[in-house]
């Protein structure tokens, strides 16, 4: 399991990337894409520069969700 925020957002975008491209996912990676095709409203944030969105802060007192943390719940449920 990755623990690290910024791998972990990594993995998210790369999954992304690579579904755009059509290649071929591992069961892992297919169930993240399971996850994001779920939240099209989060697309556009995928859709962002790597280095701009794996250290971006989602701050709840500016009425931000994190899609990564709100995402990795739907997997860890799953």
């Amino acid at each position: 399991m990755i623990q690290d925020r910024d791998a972990s957002r990594k993995f998210f975008l790369d999954v992304w990337a690579k579904n755009k491209i059509q290649l071929p996912l591992e069961a892992l990676e297919q169930l993240v894409l399971d996850i994001i095709l779920q939240h099209p409203e989060y697309h556009e944030i995928l859709d962002k520069d790597e280095k701009d969105i794996t250290t971006m802060d989602f701050l709840p007192e500016m009425g931000m969700t994190n899609p990564f943390l709100h995402m990795g719940m739907h997997i860890a449920i799953q």
